[in-house]
C-alpha cells in the first residue's frame, strides 16, 4: 500500500528533517481532528480506486507537548512524532556517523516519551564506542538498499566491471521529480567526476553521492526509499501493481499455506498478540508495516506458534505483511456483507454462511464478529416499561447453608430461584436495549429480602457471580468435574474444568440409597464399576442414533439447561460474566463445531488410552484377548451412568473381531452424551440473543466474551480509572495502591474485582469497557474525628466504586486491602449509609 508523506508518518514511518528544521513540525497550528473509524487507502500503487483496509489514522501530537505533561494518556503510548533536534544533529551533522545514527533513531522511534529521553542519551554513548563494527554492516545494508531500489532485486545481473547500468540522468529522473532539486543532484554528481549526463555511476560513487545527499537533505532519501516501498528497516512493504501482488500471493499460498493448513490462524493470532502489544484494539487498527515475524522469547511463552518460528526461512517479512494486507481488505468486504448473509444456513456446505462460519470463521476479525454481533443485539431488543423481578431471600439460605451443609439445587440456590421465577417471565422482556445515560443494564431487577443494597446492577452481577459458583458445585444438576478431575493423582489436562452432566442425579443415587452421588471411578480399560451389577443405574437400550436420549432425562433438568442459555444470552446483551471453567468440550458445540476424539482424550484421558489398546490390539495375542479384555458392548458416561451400546449389549461380550465395533460405539457415545444439552442451551440461548450469529465466532472467541478473562489485568483497570476531586492521582497513596495491586497473587486479585463489582473478571479490553460506559472510580473516605489506619476500604458495586482511606503507609494499605477483599463473601450492606441515600453524590455519568 503506497502511502502519502502524511500517511508514512501516521503509520510509524520516520520524517527525518534537514538541519535547517530541527524543530519536529506539526501538521496544523489547529487542534488535530479525530480521524472517522473507516477509512479507506489505496490498495496499490496507480490504483486510486481499489479499496483497502478500514485503518484509522493515528492523531498527530501538538507541537507544545512535553513529555511530563500529565494529561497524556496511554492512546498515544506509540504515536511516532518528529526525531529530536539532538538526534537530528547527530544523526545528519556527522556523515561518517550516519548509519550508527540511522540505526539507532529508526529503532527507538516506537518508545514512549519517557524511554526517548533514556534512550537519546544511550543512542549517542552507543555511537561513540560501536561505530566501528556496526557502521561497517548498516553501511553495507544502505548500499544493497540503494542497489535494489536503482536496479531491482537482480543485482548481479545488471553490474558490468563494478559499473552500473544506469546514468547519471537516470539517477537523478529517478530519486526526484523536482526541477530544482534535480539541480542540485546533478551539481552533487559532478563533485564526484561524473560531469555528462550519459555517464554510468558506479557502485562507490552511488554511495558517496546518497550518502552525501543525506548530509544536504535527509527527508527527500528517506521519502524517496518509502516511496519505492521500502520501510525503515529495509524491508518491502508494498507492491508497485496489483497484479505483482496478487501473483506473489498465490506463490505463497501454494508453497506455505497449502502445505501447512494451520499457518493463517497462527499467523493472525500472533498478529493478535503484537496488536495487543502495541496497544490496538483490533487488527483492523494495526498497520502491516507493525507485523514482524514471531520472536525465540514469543515461542516461549506460547508453543502454539512455533511453527511460525520454523518457517521463518520461507516466510519474508514482505509476504506476511502483504498476506495480512490481504485479511484486512477480506475483512473490510465481509463486514460489509455480513448483514445479507443467512446464518441459519451455516451447515449447508454450498452456501455463503458455511464459507464464513465453518471454512473461514479463523480469518474474521474478532471485532468484525462483535460489531456485527452488537448490531444484531440493538436490532432484536425489546424495551419494557418494567422490568422482571427476582425475589430471594439470600440471608435465610446461608443459615440453612451453614447449618444442614447442603441446599437442593433445583428450589434452594440463587439459580433455582431465577429459574422457577424467570421461566414465567415473557423472553422478550429479558433483551434490554442498551440505556441511556447512567441506567442500569440489567435484564431482570433482584431483590434481595431482609438487605438493603442501593442500585439494580451490584445485585444483578453478584447473581451472576453466585451462580458461577453453584453451577461448579458438588450439588449442581447441570455440570460436574471430567473424568481427569477425579483422579488428583495423575497429571493430565483440564483437571479442574466441568463438563455437562449427562444424566439427572436421581440416577446417580448409590446402591446403599444413602442419597450420595455416584461418581465412582472406573478401570480405565474398563466400562464396570464397583456397582457393575447395579442394573438400576442401567438406562435400557440406549442408542445414541435413535433420538431417543431425550427421553432419559427429565424434563426439570432439560428446563434448567435451557435457562442456562437463557442466562448466556442475558451475559452477551448485558456485558456481564459467567465465571465458568469448562473446556473446549462444551463450547465447539455451542459454535457448531463437532468434538473429535482429541476432544474427549482431553477431559478423560484414561478412557481413549484404554480404547486404543483394544483398537490395536495386536494379531499375533489374538488367542489372548478374551482372557486380557472382559468386557460387554455397554460403557459408562462421564457422570458414571452405565448404558448399552446396542440393543441387549450387556449380554454381547467383547472379541477380537468386534473390538474396534465396540471402540468405534463407545466413542460415539461419549462424543454425544451431551448433545441433547447443547440442545437445550441453545435453545434458551436463541430466546434471548440469535443462535445462528455465535456460529460466526470460534468456540475460543465465545469462550472469552461469556466468561471473559481469567487473569485481571491491573493495567486496564488503571486505563480506566478516574478520580474524585479530593484526590490526587499522583500522591504517594494512590501509587502505592497500584502497586500493592499489581503485586497481589492472581486469585487475590480476582478477590479485589469481586468485592469493587461483584464479579470475579474484568470487561475483557478497552472497546468492551467503552461499549459498557464503565469506569472505576476511587474516592475518599469523608470521616474526621478517626483513626484513619483502622478503617477498611468500603466499596460501592452497583457503581464500581471504592472509597480507599488515605493510610499512613503502604503496608497498612495492603494489610487493610488484603483483609477487606478477603473476608467479605459478597454483597453485604444491611443498612443505608450517607453516600447510600444522597444519590447526588454519585457521578453515575462519569464516562
Amino acid at each position: 500500500q503506497p502511502q502519502s508523506q502524511e500517511q508514512h508518518q501516521a503509520q510509524g514511518q520516520p520524517q527525518a528533517q534537514g538541519q535547517s528544521q530541527p524543530q519536529p513540525q506539526p501538521q496544523s497550528q489547529s487542534q488535530p481532528q479525530p480521524q472517522p473509524e473507516q477509512q479507506a487507502a489505496p490498495l496499490v500503487n496507480g490504483d486510486e480506486n481499489k479499496t483497502a483496509v478500514n485503518t484509522p489514522q493515528q492523531p498527530q501530537k501538538e507541537e507544545q507537548k512535553t513529555t511530563s505533561d500529565k494529561s497524556s494518556k496511554n492512546e498515544d503510548r506509540y504515536i511516532v512524532e518528529p526525531i529530536f533536534s539532538e538526534l537530528q544533529v547527530m544523526a545528519f551533522s556527522e556523515l561518517p556517523d550516519f548509519c550508527v545514527a540511522r540505526d539507532i533513531f529508526l529503532k527507538y522511534i516506537f518508545l514512549t516519551p519517557t524511554q526517548k529521553d533514556k534512550a537519546s542519551e544511550k543512542a549517542q554513548s552507543q555511537a561513540a564506542n560501536d561505530k566501528g563494527t556496526v557502521k561497517e554492516e548498516l553501511k553495507n545494508e544502505w548500499k544493497e538498499l540503494f542497489q535494489k531500489i536503482l536496479i531491482g532485486e537482480k543485482q548481479e545481473e545488471a553490474k558490468d566491471e563494478g559499473n552500473l547500468k544506469l546514468t547519471r540522468e537516470e539517477l537523478v529522473n529517478k530519486i526526484t521529480s523536482n526541477e530544482d532539486t534535480k539541480e542540485m543532484l546533478s551539481s552533487l554528481c559532478e563533485q564526484f567526476e561524473i560531469n555528462n549526463a550519459n555517464d554510468l555511476i558506479s557502485l562507490e560513487k552511488l554511495f558517496d553521492i546518497l550518502t552525501t545527499l543525506i548530509g544536504i537533505n535527509p527527508k527527500l532519501l528517506l521519502d524517496w526509499v518509502f516511496e519505492n516501498g521500502y520501510d525503515h528497516n529495509s524491508t518491502k512493504r508494498f507492491h508497485n501493481s496489483f497484479e505483482i501482488a496478487l501473483a506473489e500471493q498465490y506463490s505463497f499460498q501454494e508453497k506455505i499455506v497449502q502445505q501447512y493448513p494451520h499457518f493463517d490462524a497462527l499467523f493472525l493470532k500472533h498478529c493478535n498478540q503484537i496488536a495487543e502489544k502495541l496497544g490496538f484494539h483490533s487488527l483492523q487498527q494495526l498497520r502491516p508495516v507493525h507485523v514482524r515475524h514471531v520472536s525465540p522469547e514469543e515461542v516461549q511463552s506460547d508453543p502454539t506458534l512455533r511453527d511460525l518460528l520454523n518457517l521463518k526461512p520461507y516466510t519474508p517479512v514482505e509476504m506476511l505483511r502483504l498476506r495480512f494486507s490481504a485479511f484486512q481488505c477480506l475483512n473490510a468486504v465481509i463486514a460489509q456483507i455480513l448483514p445479507f448473509v443467512d446464518l441459519s444456513n451455516y451447515e449447508t456446505p454450498s452456501s455463503l454462511a458455511h464459507l464464513l462460519c465453518i471454512v473461514g470463521d479463523n480469518y474474521i476479525f474478532t471485532k468484525v464478529k462483535t460489531d456485527f454481533l452488537q448490531n444484531v443485539m440493538d436490532a432484536t431488543c425489546e424495551p419494557v416499561e418494567k422490568k422482571a423481578v427476582v425475589r430471594m431471600n439470600r440471608m435465610k439460605l446461608l443459615n440453612k447453608m451453614s447449618t444442614i451443609g447442603s441446599l437442593d439445587f433445583a428450589t434452594e440456590s440463587n439459580f433455582g430461584f431465577g429459574y422457577q421465577q424467570l421461566s414465567r417471565v415473557d423472553n422478550s422482556q429479558l433483551r434490554p436495549p442498551k440505556p441511556q445515560g447512567a441506567d442500569p443494564f440489567v435484564a431482570f431487577v433482584l431483590e434481595l429480602i431482609g438487605q438493603f443494597v442501593e442500585g439494580d446492577t451490584g445485585p444483578y452481577r453478584q447473581y451472576f457471580s453466585d451462580v458461577s459458583s453453584e453451577l461448579q458445585s458438588p450439588e449442581s444438576y447441570l455440570f460436574h468435574l471430567t473424568p481427569n478431575g477425579r483422579k488428583p493423582q495423575l497429571d493430565l489436562m483440564n483437571k479442574d474444568k466441568y463438563i455437562i452432566r449427562p444424566s439427572h442425579p436421581s440416577l446417580l443415587l448409590s446402591a446403599t440409597g444413602d442419597g450420595s452421588s455416584g461418581a465412582v471411578d472406573a478401570d480405565p480399560k474398563s466400562g464396570a464399576t464397583e456397582h457393575d451389577g447395579d442394573k438400576q443405574r442401567v438406562s435400557e437400550g440406549l442408542n445414541i442414533q435413535s433420538a431417543k436420549d431425550s427421553a432419559n432425562l427429565k424434563e426439570e433438568q432439560f428446563g434448567m439447561f435451557e435457562f442456562l442459555g437463557k442466562l448466556i444470552g442475558m451475559c452477551l446483551r448485558t456485558g456481564v460474566k459467567l465465571n465458568l471453567s469448562l473446556p473446549a468440550f462444551f463450547w465447539k458445540p455451542l459454535v457448531g463445531i463437532s468434538c473429535g476424539r482429541k476432544d474427549l482424550y482431553e477431559i478423560d484421558t484414561a478412557l481413549c488410552k484404554g480404547l486404543e489398546e483394544i483398537w490395536n490390539y495386536p494379531t499375533e495375542k489374538k488367542n489372548l484377548f478374551e482372557n486380557e479384555i472382559k468386557e460387554t458392548f455397554m460403557t459408562t458416561l462421564s457422570d458414571m451412568t452405565l448404558v448399552e451400546l446396542k440393543p441387549n449389549g450387556s449380554q454381547i461380550p467383547v472379541n477380537f473381531e468386534n473390538r474396534r465395533e465396540y471402540v468405534s460405539l463407545v466413542y460415539q457415545v461419549r462424543l454425544n452424551e451431551h448433545m441433547p444439552h447443547i440442545e437445550c442451551i441453545r435453545r434458551g440461548i436463541h430466546k434471548i440473543v440469535p443462535i445462528h450469529v455465535l456460529s460466526l465466532f470460534t468456540w475460543q472467541e465465545l469462550e472469552r466474551l461469556i466468561c471473559g478473562v481469567p487473569d485481571v489485568n491491573i493495567d486496564l483497570l488503571r486505563r480506566h480509572t478516574i478520580y474524585d476531586k479530593d484526590i490526587d492521582p499522583d500522591s504517594d497513596y494512590i501509587k502505592w495502591f497500584w502497586e500493592i495491586l499489581h503485586s497481589l497473587s492472581p486469585e487475590n486479585k480476582r478477590k479485589f474485582v469481586r468485592f469493587t463489582w461483584a464479579q470475579e473478571r474484568l470487561p475483557n479490553d478497552d472497546e468492551e469497557f467503552a461499549r459498557l460506559r464503565l469506569r472505576f472510580l476511587i474516592k475518599p473516605v469523608m470521616k474526621s474525628g478517626t483513626n484513619v489506619d483502622q478503617l477498611l476500604p468500603k466499596a460501592h458495586t452497583c457503581f464500581f466504586h471504592l472509597e480507599l482511606p488515605k493510610y499512613s503507609n503502604k503496608e497498612v494499605m495492603k494489610e487493610r486491602l488484603l483483609l477487606a477483599i478477603t473476608e467479605t463473601l459478597s454483597i453485604n450492606a444491611d443498612e443505608p449509609g450517607r453516600d447510600d441515600l444522597n444519590q447526588d453524590t454519585q457521578p453515575e455519568d462519569e464516562y
